[in-house]
């Protein structure tokens, strides 16, 4: 009897002995992170929602109340316009763009529609596009957002209004295209200008989801203005004051502010799913949901998963989740590094490297395909020893996202300064110094390396304008994918392609 009390006792001692042990470890951890943490602060950097909230909008210069009242009117059109948007610029051959402003039909995505089918379209949304034009006069759009609350609100972005915005997009595109069939440049700039605001409008927007909305949408722009300049009767006021609006994007610091947000609202999340597992579980659930809106087997509901799930929170909420609040917290350190740099210096090639570095050395994949991680994200079951840490991963791409749309931006300005200064002189300059101080207070220059962005007159009246593109080299100018490209794309600005090169225009009589 007395053996197996001694055994007993000593299988009570063995187990307090762990139980002490897990709770020391279990703060031991905790004071790491929170040392980690102090240093942030000491460093200056903002850590709460409160820090980074971006100030608030005065009603007289808030557009959101016009927005929704346009979008609310949009919601209500029939005329085909939602489903059947308008092509831009549609690339013919690498290097080389079809001008569908001047071809005998409007071609859309699902039809070719003629353009007084167009025309009656507009007519019918005509309220609704007059009052996008007053956003232009106030692009900003506050809509009170709780950030503090981002993971509940912003989980299907429906408070954001992101799908309304590229809705808008599509329907003042489809007006700038139909001014330009009409050679009316002087509407098509005002609606041109109208799409550009929501852009701006969307500037402090502090959600990466927000910015690479607004990203996506610099690419429509790039290509509406494509075709504007390519419109006869473009009169040099109109050129100056697109380009303008072009200088005065902000892409990279917004970029930036949107990662200082997205590490505050984590840090929320992180606080609120270690003190309630109820409210880890309705995180997991979107994964959840998500397979079972596509439709794959969603194992977690058998007994033994819940089990295993149920220990693995509780695992995460005591001990796994500090050494990947760690990891994350670095790993955000990296991103914005990077994005702080390019702030000084606007060299993304140095940056990006920079920024692959700092992740690979915390062991956090830097991968540009958003979209697949995200994908996989809620359609796999968690790893909870990355559960946080897969944040940055999400978000290690937008460094090449922010260049594409800064190149973007970049060579648009420039080609509108080329078009101005053929307007003055009759013909375009022979280097990009002569567009100094008239039409440009600087030598343009390529985001990718720093350098001049690459330029030179051709002899059949056109121009060759590119930049080195995502891999760096200088190609010569060649606008064709590299071997290592399967579907041989011709989009522009891929990120297969050998160099970034302008489109030169292929006239619609010389398409074939």
């Amino acid at each position: 009897m007395r053996r197996r009390y001694k055994l007993l006792l000593a299988i009570g001692a063995i187990t307090g002995l762990l139980v002490v042990a897990a709770w020391v470890y279990h703060w031991h951890l905790k004071a790491v992170n929170e040392a980690y943490i102090a240093q942030l602060l000491a460093q200056g950097e903002p850590m709460t929602v409160a820090q980074v909230l971006p100030p608030a909008v005065p009603p007289s210069e808030n557009s959101a109340e016009v927005f929704l009242k346009a979008t609310a009117l949009l919601a209500a059109d029939s005329s085909g316009l939602q489903t059947n948007s308008c092509h831009m610029m549609q690339m013919a051959t690498p290097g080389k763009a079809l001008i569908c402003s001047q071809l005998p039909q409007m071609h859309g995505y699902e039809a070719t529609n003629p353009w007084p089918v167009l025309a009656q379209a507009l007519e019918t949304n005509q309220a609704a596009l007059t009052l996008l034009l007053q956003v232009a006069d106030h692009p900003a759009l506050d809509f009170y957002i709780r950030y503090d609350h981002c993971l509940e609100e912003a989980t299907l972005f429906t408070n954001l209004h992101l799908v309304e915005l590229r809705k808008c997009e599509k329907y003042l595109k489809a007006k700038i295209m139909y001014c330009l069939h009409e050679r009316d440049t002087a509407d098509a700039c005002r609606f041109f200008e109208a799409e550009l605001a929501l852009v701006q409008a969307m500037q402090n927007q502090p959600l990466q989801i927000s910015q690479w909305v607004r990203m996506a949408m610099v690419h429509g722009l790039q290509s509406t203005c494509w075709e504007i300049l390519q419109t006869p009767g473009i009169t040099e006021e109109e050129l100056a004051r697109l380009q303008k609006d072009w200088e005065q994007l902000d892409i990279v610091h917004s970029s930036a502010n949107a990662l200082v947000m997205e590490r505050a609202v984590g840090q929320v999340a992180l606080g609120d799913w270690r003190q309630s597992t109820a409210a880890l579980q309705q995180y997991l659930a979107i994964g959840k949901n998500a397979r079972i809106t596509l439709g794959i087997s969603d194992e977690t509901e058998s007994l033994p998963a819940r089990i295993s799930q149920d220990l693995q929170v509780f695992l995460w909420q005591y001990w796994w989740s500090y050494p990947d609040e760690l990891r994350t917290l670095k790993g955000y350190q990296v991103l914005l590094g990077a994005s702080r740099q390019l702030e000084t210096n606007r060299i993304f090639q140095t940056a990006i490297a920079d920024q692959e570095a700092g992740l690979k050395a915390l062991q956090i994949t830097n991968s540009p395909d958003v979209i697949t991680l995200l994908f996989f994200e809620l359609t796999d079951t968690p790893n909870f020893h990355t559960l946080l840490s897969e944040s940055v991963e999400n978000l290690s791409g937008t460094m090449n996202k922010v260049l594409i749309a800064e190149t973007i931006r970049q060579m648009t300005i420039t080609a509108i300064a080329l078009q101005r200064f053929k307007l003055a002189h009759g013909q375009y300059p022979t280097q990009l110094g002569e567009l100094v101080p008239a039409f440009v207070e600087v030598v343009p220059r390529d985001p990718v390396d720093g350098q001049a962005l690459r330029y030179r007159p051709q002899s059949d009246g056109n121009f060759l304008l590119y930049s080195v593109g995502e891999n760096g080299v200088d190609d010569g100018g060649n606008p064709a994918p590299d071997d290592a490209d399967p579907a041989k794309s011709i989009n522009w600005f891929g990120s297969h392609n050998l160099d970034w090169v302008w489109p030169q225009p292929v006239r619609p009589e010389n398409r074939h």
